[in-house]
């Protein structure tokens, strides 16, 4: 069973791609190829059998094409980089083994064999970590992985145990058991995750706890290494806000400026100086009133309910009262209570334009085709306030701990998906914006590293801590993306 352990996965990631393998870690079929590697080096240097032989070269060329697959479809230079230093480790080491260098080849065997085991023990730890973080994260099984492989280390570690007890091995014997205990583990992330995780939690909490211990306490300043954050500065923000105030003084009456942004960019800062040129005039329709009902909300792939998509929004509705304000028409608003997750149609709240009047829709999809093509016909600006991903989470999770309550955690696992709904429905209203208003400062970016210091120093949760630096470098890689 050990000999075709990784075949499922191989079939299952060529036949997957990219989609397959992006919850699977590396790590751990590096520590599979380095444990095969010793294995073989053993078997071969002891004259074993010629299958025992091949069981174990089969283990290195399927840990090696495991390997070459999550690189080939991640790309992910620091893996590449793992991957390399690993084959030159292992390669180097044979070499000294071959040689017989420094110690007689027994000893060497006595030493591989006995690494070789300590590396199986560890073999799926990484991997029933990752699972664990992506159940709390987003509420869901860790994707790509192949059933038939854990099943498989499960039946071959029972026939291990087996042949131990018979001859009296101890250490195949110990191997063999933890193999069936994590090879179990990781069969109850995807088939009870639910129950396996709460289990696993306290366990896993505990054993970071103690690494932590040992680790740099800080993972704010590895998120940043490397980082160049003076290209993410703004130009003359105070330029930036007078040209686009300016613009607005111009407007006649029932006009409308669209003000849109990604999460924490900015607007009440640029909404605060344009009530304050155009004092009186400015009416402002909020675009989250026009949510549906929860039961009705676009889910993710965790079957929670998603608000940072235009379908959770009813933009027909909101279309079509812009449409009636600029028109100067007395409409009555909708209305949305997040409590209780229900929408109102008749809030009994009624809005109308006068003459002079101003209308500023506000929203992170202000400028959605649908909602600017209710303005047609009528004098319109459109301004997207833009601030790099980074910044804006810092400035996120201080925000919504201080005026929200919200635990700095619950904010974190909602991250990921934040960015990828902004890519995918946000930032591409940029491109037809009349003005784009970035105002991030130096100063800022400078003290960004001091900010996530401070928010990571109130936090005793190493699950937390280790999240805050993830979500630190997803951002990184958002902004990089998107210049």
């Amino acid at each position: 069973a050990l000999t075709v352990i990784g075949i499922p996965q191989i079939v299952k990631n060529f036949r997957g791609g990219k989609a397959t393998v992006k919850d699977l870690v590396l790590s751990g079929n590096l520590i599979w190829f380095g444990a095969a590697t010793l294995l073989s080096v053993v078997s071969i240097g002891n004259g074993a059998s010629l299958w025992w032989n091949l069981a174990n070269v089969a283990g290195v060329l399927e840990s090696a094409i495991v390997v070459g697959q999550i690189n080939a479809y991640k790309r992910d230079k620091a893996e590449m980089k793992a991957t390399a230093l690993t084959a030159v480790g292992a390669a180097s080491l044979v070499g000294l083994i071959a040689a017989q260098a420094f110690m007689p080849l027994k000893a060497w065997l006595d030493l591989s064999f006995t690494g070789a085991m300590g590396l199986l023990w560890v073999l799926n730890a990484p991997q029933i970590r990752h699972n664990h973080q992506v159940w709390l994260k987003e509420g869901r099984v860790a994707d790509g992985i192949a059933p038939l492989y854990p099943i498989l280390v499960t039946v071959g570690s029972l026939l291990h145990l087996f042949t131990a007890l018979v001859t009296g091995d101890v250490r195949w014997a110990i191997n063999a058991v933890i193999g069936i205990a994590t090879a179990s583990i990781v069969l109850g992330q995807i088939y009870a995750p639910k129950t396996t995780n709460a289990l696993l939690r306290p366990v896993i909490r505990l054993i970071e706890s103690v690494l932590s211990r040992f680790a740099p306490r800080s993972s704010v300043a590895a998120a940043f290494a490397g980082a160049s954050l003076a290209a993410f500065a703004g130009h003359d923000a105070a330029g930036q806000v007078s040209a686009v105030v300016e613009k607005a003084k111009t407007l006649p009456g029932r006009s409308v400026i669209f003000l849109e942004a990604p999460t924490a960019a900015g607007k009440s800062t640029l909404a605060k100086s344009l009530e304050g040129a155009l004092v009186g005039r400015l009416r402002a329709l909020e675009i989250d009133r026009y949510y549906g009902n929860v039961a009705d909300a676009p889910r993710d792939a965790a079957g929670r309910p998603d608000f940072d998509r235009p379908d959770a929004l009813k933009l027909d509705r909101a279309a079509k009262d812009i449409r009636a304000l600029l028109a100067g028409e007395r409409v009555e608003l909708p209305s949305y209570d997040m409590a209780s997750g229900l929408s109102n149609p008749n809030s009994g709240e009624y809005m109308q334009l006068d003459a002079d009047d101003v209308l500023i829709v506000d929203s992170i999809f202000a400028s959605h085709p649908l909602l600017k093509a209710a303005a047609e016909g009528r004098q319109a600006l459109d301004v997207y306030m833009d601030a790099p991903a980074v910044v804006r989470l810092a400035r996120r999770l201080a925000r919504d701990k201080v005026t929200r309550g919200k635990p700095v955690g619950d904010n974190l696992r909602g991250w990921a998906r934040i960015l990828e709904n902004e890519a995918a429905y946000i930032k591409p209203l940029r491109d037809g914006a009349d003005a784009v208003i970035n105002l991030v400062t130096p100063e800022e970016l400078a003290g960004l590293p001091a900010a996530y210091e401070k928010l990571l120093a109130e936090e005793a949760d190493p699950v937390v801590r280790a999240l805050m630096g993830e979500m630190i470098r997803a951002s990184l890689r958002a902004d990089g993306a998107a210049r």
